[in-house]
């Protein structure tokens, strides 16, 4: 009998070697790449709170990154593939005031960064909310008006392409409306 429990005891100890449970309270966002409101940004398929920072933290995105302000200063960053970005617009306080087809985009913004080479096009696309994207070759101060590059806006279900030069392109999620903030997925494929 006494070896028979001993074989249990060891049984039960290996075994506990093995168990990983994970209690970091993650909310996981899948291949769809929605999240809760309260987490609306998705990278490496966890919801965050924050945009992730990757020009300060690395391309890995990883999950204790300090998160972006989503400015000029501080702007998200997509890698030179693209990619996606989920955020909401809701508390930015800075606002690029830039003429897109007609349009001044006075609403508060989100900003991206991109590095690209030469010869490259800039799909640009919001895939949900009811924001509007378009590119800018700087990122200028609050008060200068740009016009975007192509002299188009994304809109939803309607992507803009353009054609940057290389270096930087800048990637604004913002509104014509003032007043006008809320959720987006921004998608950014590059051909």
């Amino acid at each position: 009998m006494p070896r028979f429990l001993l074989v249990c005891v060891l049984v039960l100890v290996g075994s506990g070697c093995f168990f990983d449970a994970d209690y970091r309270g993650q909310i996981r966002c899948g291949t769809d790449e929605r999240c809760p409101v309260d987490r609306p940004h998705c990278y490496d398929s966890v919801c965050h709170a924050q945009p992730l920072d990757a020009a300060v933290d690395g391309e890995g995105l990883d999950a204790d990154a300090r998160p972006a302000a989503l400015n000029c200063a501080d702007p998200g960053m997509f890698p030179a593939t693209g990619g996606t970005a989920s955020g909401t617009t809701v508390g930015q306080s800075y606002k690029v005031s830039a003429s897109c087809g007609g349009f001044v985009m006075n609403g508060t913004d989100a900003i991206y960064r991109i590095e690209l080479p030469a010869g490259k096009q800039l799909v640009v696309s919001i895939d949900d909310g009811a924001r509007k994207a378009y590119v800018l070759g700087t990122c200028p101060l609050p008060t200068a008006t740009p016009i975007c590059l192509g002299n188009m806006r994304a809109t939803l279900g309607n992507p803009i392409a353009v054609n940057p030069a290389a270096g930087a392109s800048f990637i604004v999620v913002d509104d014509e409306n003032a007043t006008a903030s809320g959720p987006y997925r921004l998608r950014v494929t590059v051909n």
